[in-house]
C-alpha cells in the first residue's frame, strides 16, 4: 500500500455520504510533484506534524478508518481525543486465506475490523463498527453520530507501575 491513492479508490460514494453530514477532512500524504487525488470536497491537510494532528482531532468528532492499516495507532489517538471511530467490519474476515497483506505470513488471524482490538475492548459509543458495503447502514452510522450533541471524551489517567499493579 504504498500509494495512499489507493486506500481512497472506490470509497467515493461513503466518502460523499460524510460529505451531507460535515466537512471532510484527510491527511493523505503526497509529494508536491503529484498531488493526491481525492474529491474536491475533502480538505487534503497532506501529512501533520503529531502537534496540528492533536488539535485538529480535538476539533473534529468523527474518524473514519479507511480499513488499512490494521491495528495502527490513529484510532487510539483520535479516540483519546474525543472523536468516535467509525471503522469497517470485514465479512468474511480478513486471514491469510482471503487477503494478500496476510498471505505468507505465519498467522491463522481472523481480522474482523480494521482494528479488533478497539471494537472489543473499547466499543460504543467510542468505537461504532459498520459494513460499509451496506451504504444504508454506513449512513445510519454516521447521522447518528453526527447527531450527538457532544463529544465523547476519555480521560486517560497516568498511573505508575505500582498503582497499575495496585489498580488490577
Amino acid at each position: 500500500m504504498s500509494d495512499p491513492w489507493c486506500l481512497l479508490q472506490g470509497r467515493e460514494s461513503f466518502l460523499s455520504v460524510l460529505h451531507r453530514y460535515t466537512e471532510v477532512h484527510g491527511t493523505v500524504y503526497f509529494e508536491m510533484q503529484r498531488p493526491p487525488e481525492v474529491p474536491a470536497f475533502v480538505k487534503n491537510h497532506g501529512l501533520l506534524p503529531q502537534q496540528e494532528l492533536q488539535l485538529l482531532l480535538r476539533r473534529a468528532k468523527l474518524f473514519i478508518g479507511l480499513g488499512f492499516p490494521y491495528e495502527g495507532p490513529a484510532p487510539l489517538e483520535a479516540i483519546a481525543n474525543g472523536c468516535v471511530f467509525l471503522q469497517p467490519k470485514f465479512s468474511p474476515s480478513h486471514s491469510s486465506l482471503n487477503h494478500a497483506f496476510f498471505r505468507g505470513k505465519p498467522t491463522s488471524r481472523q481480522v474482523s475490523s480494521q482494528h479488533p482490538y478497539v471494537e472489543q475492548y473499547i466499543g460504543p459509543p467510542h468505537v461504532v463498527t459498520v459494513d460499509f458495503n451496506d451504504s444504508l447502514e454506513f449512513d445510519r452510522a454516521v447521522r447518528q453520530i453526527m447527531n450527538t450533541n457532544r463529544r465523547i471524551n476519555i480521560n486517560a489517567v497516568e498511573r505508575s507501575c505500582h498503582e497499575w499493579l495496585c489498580f488490577v
